[in-house]
């Protein structure tokens, strides 16, 4: 990940065209993710197929660039077709979310954590949130982007990884600021205070 802060990214069309793409802030999780975030350079082309595209590309990163697609049943090229018009819901409503409850599962290989939280007043769009969580028992301060599911946000790591993890006692508080299609954050919310998941999750196996 580092070294994208002397290499070069694009945006590469089916017909070959490249445009750059500006490393805005690169975050680091606090489980075995990091996250790299970009915004083109340019704008994009209404109703066009993009991928992405590294300078000096290896051929692990190349085999990277692949999904598993279940409609066709095969690995398929990542790819994103932008739309044929500008949507022009900007987001004017303000970002409310309430904590709704928490969800802790054991697994062999370790839990999988999360605090979860109901999105008030969704946009139509499609959106990210900028999640600044801290631990009030030490005051470490986590910054990561994800998106919602379902209307909501889990704030927390799966079984092997995510961007956020929790201790066994003490609270958290977190605010959650919205990014909209151009890339621009929102004011965030107010600050949120909560209980850590496990407190009502206890290991069945040991204290954890």
């Amino acid at each position: 990940m580092n070294s994208f802060y002397d290499r070069k990214v694009y945006l590469e069309s089916k017909d070959g065209q490249l445009i750059k793409m500006e490393l805005q802030e690169i975050l680091v999780g606090q489980l075995q993710l990091t996250q790299a975030v970009f915004k083109p350079s340019q704008c994009l082309l209404p109703n066009t197929t993009y991928s992405i595209k590294y300078e000096n590309q290896t051929e692990m990163e190349t085999r990277e660039m692949y999904g598993w697609d279940s409609d066709t049943e095969s690995r398929e090229k990542i790819q994103w077709t932008t739309q044929p018009t500008i949507n022009s819901d900007y987001m004017t409503r303000p970002l409310k979310i309430n904590y709704i409850t928490s969800e802790v599962n054991y697994y062999g290989c370790g839990p999988e954590a999360y605090a979860i939280f109901e999105i008030e007043n969704p946009h139509t769009i499609e959106k990210w949130y900028k999640v600044t969580l801290v631990d009030l028992s030490t005051h470490e301060e986590s910054i990561y982007i994800i998106t919602a599911y379902e209307g909501k946000l889990y704030i927390g790591h799966g079984m092997c990884a995510g961007p956020f993890v929790f201790n066994s006692n003490g609270k958290y508080k977190l605010k959650v600021s919205q990014m909209d299609l151009n890339g621009k954050y929102h004011p965030p919310t107010p600050w949120i205070t909560f209980q850590n998941p496990y407190e009502d999750h206890p290991s069945p196996w040991s204290p954890f």
